[in-house]
């Protein structure tokens, strides 16, 4: 059986802006900074927990555990705020709402694997109107390593639907990040974003990148 696992953040949901800006308040607030880079390729591990983990470790030599949690708490409410008053920051991408679907009447064994917390996951799919109630889910509580997150959804995908030979896995994505744990595992990756995006993700090893979600299927097995 063929997986295919979608990332959250700019493939799904139009998100990336908001995700930056609530997470990066959120991490200084908590922590009483400023300056943090938002640029989430220059960190050792580009998922939500791999992020203020390595942040946290800079500010204190003896983390305290709550902080995580806190820092978890009060981007979760900033991303609701922002919800409340600028919805417009929660779209789908175009084909998002139907990709999961189509996938699955194609066939294909359809799973999410995403740096997100699954609260802020859950959330902003949500808001955009994309179903996933039944899609199985790997997510930054899983594992602070973005490539571990992979191998879990991939394990995900084999419980849920009961694999018992996988014949490939396709990572869809749109970020430096994606190209490099997709690659680092071993996986086929289709990237998806304007020209921009493309450029980087190309130079980031991409093979395959294509503007919208509704022309990735000419590129799966």
């Amino acid at each position: 059986m063929h997986i295919v696992l979608l990332d959250v953040d700019g493939t799904l949901t139009d998100t990336n802006h908001v995700d930056e800006l609530c997470l990066t308040v959120a991490i200084e607030t908590c922590l009483d900074i400023s300056g943090l880079s938002r640029d989430w390729s220059t960190y050792e591990h580009s998922t939500d927990s791999g992020i203020v983990d390595k942040v946290i470790r800079r500010v204190y030599a003896d983390p305290p555990h709550h902080q995580c949690r806190e820092i978890e708490r009060q981007y979760m409410s900033r991303l609701r705020s922002e919800f409340t008053v600028r919805p417009q920051y929660f779209l789908p991408m175009p084909g998002a709402r139907m990709i999961m679907s189509d996938l699955l009447r194609k066939g294909y064994a359809v799973g999410i694997a995403t740096g997100c917390w699954r609260d802020s996951a859950t959330f902003k799919l949500h808001a955009a109107g994309i179903d996933h109630a039944e899609i199985p889910m790997s997510t930054a509580n899983n594992h602070i390593d973005r490539q571990k997150s992979l191998m879990h959804g991939i394990e995900k995908c084999r419980d849920h639907y009961e694999i018992e030979r996988i014949d490939s896995v396709t990572y869809i994505g749109d970020g430096v990040w994606d190209v490099q744990s997709a690659h680092a595992v071993y996986i086929n990756f289709v990237g998806v974003g304007g020209e921009r995006r493309r450029t980087r993700l190309i130079e980031a090893g991409a093979n395959i990148v294509v503007e919208s979600l509704e022309q990735v299927f000419p590129h799966l097995p």
